[in-house]
This record gives structure tokens, sequence and C-alpha cells, in this order.
């Protein structure tokens, strides 16, 4: 995708949201699922100006970015799949990111 021509697209946003809180209830991590779920429900009543507060559960010490899927952590998998759980939040949590920064460059 030319990077140039991307725009912010808000829906695209809400989709990502909720799409990573499902997986993350899904493996029985239930604070962040409901996180993303009250981000994804600012964003859809508030756009732009709910933005900040999505960046903020990224950012800084205990953010979503320091969670690690394992069953050590009470998460509902086995070991073996625990690669591949932290590889598909990963890859959602950036496509997220890629949104904001798009937002970013918007305002």
């Amino acid at each position: 995708m030319d990077e140039s021509a991307a725009r912010p697209d808000p829906d695209r946003l809400i989709e990502l949201l909720n799409e990573l809180g499902v997986l993350l209830a899904m493996y029985g991590e239930s604070h962040w699922s409901k996180r993303l779920t009250y981000q994804s429900d600012r964003v859809n009543a508030f756009r732009l100006n709910a933005y900040a507060g999505v960046k903020s559960e990224f950012g800084g010490m205990g953010s979503l970015n320091d969670l690690l899927i394992m069953k050590a952590n009470g998460h509902q998998l086995e070991v073996a799949d625990e690669r591949s759980a932290n590889d598909w939040v990963s890859s959602l949590s950036s496509k997220i990111y890629d949104e904001l920064k798009l937002m970013d460059r918007s305002a």
C-alpha cells in the first residue's frame, strides 16, 4: 500500500481493537480484553479525541506491550501454542500502532 495515500480509518482501528480484544478474551486475558473494548467504544463515540487513550494502552510500564500470553500466567492455552498466540497478539498490536501513526500524521 502506498503510505502517502493512506488515510486514517477509525473504523479499521475499531475493528482491530475488537479483534485483539476477542483474541485476548479467548485466552482468558479479561483485563486487557475489557480495556480494548472500552477504547474501541471511545473511538466509535469520539473519533479523533479518543486516539490518545488508545495510544496510552501501548506505552509505559505495565502496558499491553508487556503482556505475554502464557500458560504460566494463567492464560487458557497450551505451552506449545504460546508462540503463535503471542505472534498473533503482536501482529494485531502492530496494525493498531500503524493506524495510530496515520492518525498522528493527519492531526
